[in-house]
C-alpha cells in the first residue's frame, strides 16, 4: 500500500503540477502543452487516485496537507480544461461527458473528507451540561455530540446534575457522571470546581462545550488556568429563567473568558453586555424530521412540551373550552411530562374536557404523531428557541405561538403561522379558529412553514458548530 501510495504521488506531481505526462507515452514529455496532452495528463492522475481510492479510505491515504494539494490540483486541472472548452478528440470527449463527470463527483466528497482530516483530525471534544434528559438543550448536545462522532472526533459528554441519559447516543461516546449527592449547589460547588479540574487534566479535551447558564459559569470558573478553549451556550431567556442579579453579574463577568459563546436568537445576544459581542454568534437549533404533515379534515390541535409554568398549557385548555360547543369534534393532545400533570388534570376535569382533552406524556414517535394533526400549540411565556414548534414547522403544520421575547424571530404573525398574545386565552380561541375556517391562510402558512424550516435544518448548523469548535477561538 505503501508503495502505491508513493507512486500514485509521483505521478499526480509530475502529471498534473507540471501538465508534462502523457499516458499513452513510456517516457516523459517535456513539452507538450497542448490541450489533449493535458487533458490525458490529469484523467491519467485522477484515475489512478480513483482507483486507489476504491480500495483504500481516504481517512487513512489522505493523511497530509501535502497530498491533498496534488489531488486538488488534479480536481482543479480537470475543471479548468472543461470550463476553457477546449475542442478535444470524439473518444476523449465521450469519456470526459460520461466518466469524468462521475469521478470529480467521487474525488469531490474525498475531498471534503481531506479537508475535514487536515484541521481537525481527531479532535477531542467534551461537553458539560446538567443531564441528557427532557429538555431541548439536552436533546441540541446529543444531536451534536452524535454528529461529532460522526466526524470521527472522540467525543465525551459530562453531566453535572443528574446522571441520566433519555436521548440516544453513539455507543462510541463515553459519559461522565460528575454529579455530587446533595442537593445544595452552595454545598457541591467546590467538589464540582475539583471534579471539572481533574477531569479536564485526565482527560485532555481539545474543546470543552458547555450548555446552560449556570453549568457555564461553573465551567469557565474551574477551567482558568487551562488552555483548553471553552465554548458556552446560552439556551434560555435570562430575564425570565429564574437567573438572579448575583448570577446575571458573574455571567457578565466570566463570560469574557469563553473561546466563543452561542446564542439562539438576537433576543438573547441582546440580553447581554455590548463588549461580549465580539465573541459571540448566533445558530439555531438543529432540527430534523422524516415526515411531512399532510392536508386534514380532523380537528385534532397537537402540543409538545415540559408540563411547567414557563410552557402554560393551561391557556391551550381554556382556550379550548371556549371552542368546545362550536366544534364538538375538535381533540387537544398535550404531549410531555412535569410538575403541572396534576393541575392540569384537574383543570380538564373542571372544564368537562375529558373527552377532548388528552395527557399523553412522552412518546418517541412525536413526529409521526405532529404529521396526523391539524395544527400545533405553544403557549409558552419564555423560550429560548423551542425545538417542538420548529420540528412542528418543518413538518409542514400551522402553527400557533404565545409573542414571548425572541417570536418574532421565528414567526411572522399570518406569513408562516400566528402569534398571540401571552395569557391570552379568547385571543388564542380566536386563532384556532381563524385555521380551522380559512383553508386558504391554512395552507398559506404551512407552505411557507416549510420553507422558512430550512433554516433550521441539521446540515446547515453543523456546518456554523463545526466552524467554531475548530476554530477553538473566536
Amino acid at each position: 500500500m505503501f508503495i502505491l501510495y508513493v507512486l500514485s504521488c509521483i505521478v499526480l506531481y509530475f502529471g498534473v503540477a507540471h501538465n508534462h505526462y502523457h499516458p499513452n507515452e513510456t517516457k516523459r514529455v517535456w513539452n507538450d502543452p497542448t490541450p489533449e496532452a493535458r487533458y490525458q495528463t490529469a484523467l491519467f492522475s485522477i484515475q489512478i487516485l480513483t482507483l486507489l481510492c476504491g480500495r483504500i479510505s481516504a481517512s487513512v491515504f489522505f493523511t497530509r496537507p501535502f497530498d491533498a494539494d496534488f489531488l486538488l490540483q488534479g480536481l482543479l486541472e480537470m475543471d479548468r480544461i472543461r470550463e476553457e472548452g477546449y475542442v478535444l478528440s470524439l473518444q476523449n470527449r465521450e469519456k470526459l461527458q460520461i466518466y469524468i463527470a462521475k469521478t470529480l463527483r467521487r474525488l469531490q466528497n474525498i475531498s471534503k473528507q481531506i479537508t475535514h482530516l487536515q484541521g481537525d483530525h481527531r479532535l477531542k471534544v467534551s461537553f458539560f451540561i446538567g443531564s441528557l434528559y427532557g429538555g431541548g438543550a439536552e436533546r441540541v448536545v446529543s444531536i451534536l455530540a452524535n454528529h461529532f462522532c460522526k466526524r470521527g472526533w472522540d467525543v465525551e459528554v459530562a453531566l453535572m446534575l443528574e446522571n441520566k441519559v433519555e436521548y440516544p447516543l453513539d455507543p462510541k461516546i463515553k459519559v461522565i457522571d460528575l454529579t455530587q449527592s446533595s442537593k445544595s449547589y452552595v454545598i457541591n460547588l467546590l467538589p464540582w470546581v475539583l471534579g471539572v479540574r481533574r477531569y479536564v487534566k485526565t482527560a485532555r479535551p481539545d474543546r470543552i462545550i458547555s450548555f446552560i447558564g449556570r453549568v457555564n459559569v461553573l465551567v469557565l470558573t474551574s477551567t482558568i488556568g487551562s488552555s483548553v478553549p471553552v465554548i458556552i451556550s446560552e439556551r434560555n431567556d435570562i430575564n425570565s429563567d429564574g437567573r438572579g442579579k448575583i448570577m446575571r453579574l458573574l455571567c457578565n463577568t466570566i463570560y469574557p473568558l469563553a473561546a466563543a459563546i452561542v446564542f439562539q436568537t438576537k433576543y438573547q445576544q441582546s440580553c447581554f453586555p455590548r463588549y461580549l459581542a465580539q465573541k459571540s454568534y448566533i445558530i439555531k437549533n438543529p432540527i430534523k424530521v422524516d415526515v411531512t404533515a399532510v392536508e386534514t379534515d380532523e380537528m385534532t390541535i397537537i402540543s409538545a412540551g415540559r408540563l411547567s409554568p414557563q410552557k402554560n398549557q393551561m391557556l391551550m385548555i381554556e382556550a379550548v373550552s371556549m371552542l368546545h360547543e362550536e366544534f364538538p369534534k375538535l381533540k387537544l393532545e398535550i404531549y410531555g411530562d412535569g410538575t403541572l400533570r396534576d393541575s392540569l388534570l384537574s383543570a380538564i376535569e373542571q372544564n368537562n374536557l375529558n373527552d377532548c382533552v388528552f395527557l399523553r406524556g412522552n412518546v418517541k414517535n412525536i413526529h409521526e404523531r405532529m404529521a396526523a394533526a391539524r395544527l400545533f400549540l405553544m403557549t409558552s411565556e419564555f423560550e429560548g428557541m423551542p425545538n417542538a414548534l420548529l420540528e412542528a414547522m418543518a413538518i409542514g403544520l400551522p402553527c400557533i405561538t404565545t409573542d414571548y421575547p425572541g417570536a418574532e424571530e421565528i414567526i411572522q404573525n399570518e406569513t408562516n403561522g400566528l402569534v398571540v398574545p401571552r395569557n391570552d386565552a379568547k385571543a388564542l380561541a380566536d386563532a384556532i379558529r381563524k385555521v380551522l375556517e380559512d383553508n386558504v391562510l391554512e395552507k398559506k402558512i404551512r407552505q411557507n412553514a416549510l420553507f422558512s424550516s430550512e433554516l433550521y435544518r441539521e446540515e446547515e448548523v453543523f456546518k456554523q458548530w463545526d466552524a467554531i469548535v475548530k476554530a477553538g477561538k473566536s
